[in-house]
This record gives C-alpha cells, sequence and structure tokens, in this order.
C-alpha cells in the first residue's frame, strides 16, 4: 500500500481557522488548532509517504504568512512521518503576493508576486515561472505539479485558472516516457478541472480551470491514476474518463483550515485526506484503493468525515469500476441467497464476497443497495455504508 496524506488551502493569515495559524494573531487556546491535529494522528496513527498539498498555502501571500506557512507544514509532515523531499506543494491564487503586482504596470512586478513564497522556501521556483510545472519521480511515484494560478492577476475577473500558453506540449515532452508505466501517476493543481455541484443553488462558480478539457486529455492520453486539486473548498471525489482511456479518479480536497462561511458551516467542514493506494488491477490498467477523510469537529477534534454534514464520506473507495447493472445483479444475488438463512447481514460482509463491490464509489454502491432493499422489502440501517446493517427478514 502507498499512502499519500492530502490537505489544501490551509489560507493561513487572517481567515485561517485558528490563532496558531494567524501571524501574530490572538493569544492562543488551551489546545491550539495545529495541536489538535498533531494528536489526532498520534492516537489514530496517521502516517503516510508523500503529503499532497495543492495550493492556497496562505491568505494573501505576505512574508509572514508564507514563513508561518512553511512552518506549520513542518509541523504537519512530521506528525504523518513524510520526509521533507516528499512534501510536494503548488502555488494557489491566493500564494501570489498581489501587494507586489499593484505597485507598478511593468512585467517585472508581476514576475515578483512569487516572491515571498520562494524566499519561504515554498514551493519549487519552476512553479513560480515559466513553464510554471515541475515533474518529481520517485521509485514507485510519479508527480506533475502544475501551477494553475499562473495567468492570474491582481485585475482578474473572474479569477479562474488557466495554464500558461503552450504548457500542454511542454507536459507532454517533460513526461514522454511515462507512457505505459506502471507507476503510480498523479497530477496535483490548484484549480478544478471539472465542474462540482454547488453548496447552494444560487452560487455561480466561473473558477474553473478554462482549458481544462485539453488537460484531461493528456492526463488520459498519458495514463495518469488521479487527480489531486483544491481552491473549492467543499470535498469532492468524481471519476473522469475520455473514449477509450482509463477510468481517472479526482479528489478536490477542500480546506485544511480556512474559516468556511455560511452556508459553507452548515454541511460542509475542513478537511484531511489519506489516500490508499492497494493496488493495480490487471485488467483495466487502473489503480483501485480508498480515500479515508476526517472532519474538523471544533473542540471535538477531528473525526470521521459524514457526507450530509461535512461534504465527503469517511471512506471513498475507489478503482475496480463495474457497470452498474452487474453491481446490482451481484449484491440482489447476494441477499436473496443470504435472506433463506440469515435474518441480517453487514454491508461489509457483502463486500467481502466480491473483492470488486470493496472499490465501488461509495455513493453508487448505496443507490446500488438502497433500490435492492426497496425492490425486496429489505431494510437497511446505518448512517455510515461501511457500518450498516440489512434487515432480510
Amino acid at each position: 500500500m502507498t499512502k499519500f496524506a492530502v490537505i489544501s488551502d490551509l489560507h493561513i493569515g487572517k481567515s485561517a481557522k485558528g490563532a496558531d495559524l494567524i501571524p501574530g494573531g490572538a493569544p492562543l487556546p488551551p489546545k491550539p488548532f495545529l495541536r489538535q491535529f498533531e494528536e489526532f494522528c498520534e492516537t489514530t496513527g496517521q502516517s503516510a509517504e508523500f503529503l499532497l498539498i495543492p495550493g492556497d498555502l496562505t491568505d494573501s501571500a505576505t512574508p509572514e504568512e508564507c514563513e508561518l506557512a512553511i512552518s506549520v507544514i513542518e509541523r504537519i509532515s512530521k506528525a504523518l512521518s513524510v520526509k521533507n523531499n516528499r512534501v510536494i506543494t503548488i502555488p494557489g491564487n491566493h500564494d501570489a503576493d498581489w501587494r507586489i503586482q499593484k505597485s507598478g504596470e511593468h512585467d517585472l512586478y508581476f514576475q515578483l508576486r512569487y516572491q515571498p513564497l520562494i524566499n519561504a522556501k515554498g514551493c519549487n521556483p519552476a512553479l513560480c515561472s515559466d513553464p510554471y510545472f515541475n515533474t518529481i519521480e520517485f521509485d514507485d511515484v510519479a508527480i506533475l505539479a502544475i501551477n494553475s494560478s499562473s495567468e492570474d492577476r491582481h485585475d482578474s475577473s473572474p479569477h479562474n485558472g488557466a495554464l500558461a500558453t503552450g504548457s500542454i506540449a511542454k507536459f507532454r515532452s517533460a513526461t514522454s516516457t511515462w507512457k505505459g508505466d506502471r507507476r503510480i501517476k498523479i497530477c496535483v493543481l490548484h484549480h478544478h478541472p471539472i465542474q462540482y455541484p454547488e453548496v447552494a443553488e444560487y452560487w455561480t462558480d466561473y473558477s474553473i480551470l478554462s482549458n481544462s478539457a485539453d488537460l484531461m486529455k493528456y492526463l488520459t492520453d498519458f495514463e495518469f491514476d488521479f487527480v489531486v486539486h483544491g481552491h473549492k473548498h467543499k470535498p469532492c471525489f468524481a471519476v473522469h474518463t475520455e473514449l477509450g482511456a482509463v477510468m481517472l479518479p479526482i479528489l478536490c480536497a477542500g480546506s485544511f483550515s480556512k474559516t468556511l462561511p455560511t452556508p459553507y458551516d452548515a454541511n460542509v467542514a475542513n478537511q484531511f485526506h489519506m489516500l490508499e493506494v492497494d493496488g493495480r488491477d490487471t485488467a483495466t490498467g487502473n489503480i483501485y484503493g480508498k480515500i479515508v477523510s476526517w472532519a474538523y469537529c471544533g473542540a471535538a477534534g477531528w473525526k470521521p468525515s459524514m457526507n450530509e454534514s461535512h461534504g465527503i464520506h469517511h471512506f471513498t473507495p475507489f478503482g475496480k469500476y463495474k457497470n452498474r447493472n452487474i453491481i446490482t445483479n451481484t449484491i440482489e444475488s447476494i441477499l436473496k441467497k443470504e435472506a433463506a438463512s440469515k435474518p441480517h447481514i453487514k454491508v461489509e460482509e457483502i463486500c467481502d464476497m466480491f473483492d470488486f463491490l470493496k472499490y465501488q464509489p461509495t455513493d453508487i454502491l448505496k443507490s446500488v443497495i438502497e433500490d435492492v432493499c426497496l425492490r425486496n422489502s429489505f431494510e437497511i440501517h446505518g448512517s455510515r455504508l461501511d457500518k450498516a446493517v440489512i434487515l432480510l427478514k
């Protein structure tokens, strides 16, 4: 198993969740935000090989915020036992110091916008100037890190993501040997390459990566295994595919430590994710595993995330995708057979009978089970699918 810890949109600065995340902030409470996270890691045994941070390390990229952000990330990586060279950070739209951009019209001022982040050693300098991306390679993992905020300026409207001119050709050249590579290949960027449902219907989002179709075509052509991004503060999971290509799972990481506004705070929480890759399906080429998500619940600390109140399920399996009819027929056959001799069965028992069921996205599996139960007068009980029980009689 290979484990990738994911946090995004820390927004170190005035909009961060805790006083310990604000330079010169108020006196610290008895148990500051960061200490709560460290204790959570200690008590639950959290550890990972990699830490992915897809942007918005800071709120406004002042030198003080950048320096504090790096200090915070160092503590987080230490709590997760991640080595320094396996901490991957990229700039978000909040990580350019717009005060520098506003100080003059000359292009030099635009080029200097990332200087506070570079001085604090907040990311690879290649992400802060042409070509605005870099590749990080290990024996079993290859990562393409992209600065999707490179075209953003202080007076842009809207502040959408965009790839610099010629980026796709440069990606193809830099990763020319990656196609057919069996390493885990992950793309990390800040802006979302697909649209998601909004928290409220009246919200309209124009900040999607403007040339996302070109990026997704490249990623599927080169058989990338996963996309991780930030920017949107509501966490989400989706799967993208191009005709004839492998399925490409996408994690929108939400925000680790930004104070979330209304209406977000009613059904979204700050998030920490662990992306666990269990293996690669030899038949399809897809990697498979699960995302384990934890929500910050104030004084109660970090708790298993619940989709209804925090924005994403605690467990989100992925990788061994099947047609819905195959899943339905398999589960219905199991339940009818078990009903002849059992009064009830756990959902996890059903998944243990067929390996591919363990790796179906939670919402799909839940929907299928609910439909089968309704059709056969069975009852499903439990707020979390992995803990749910089905009454058969």
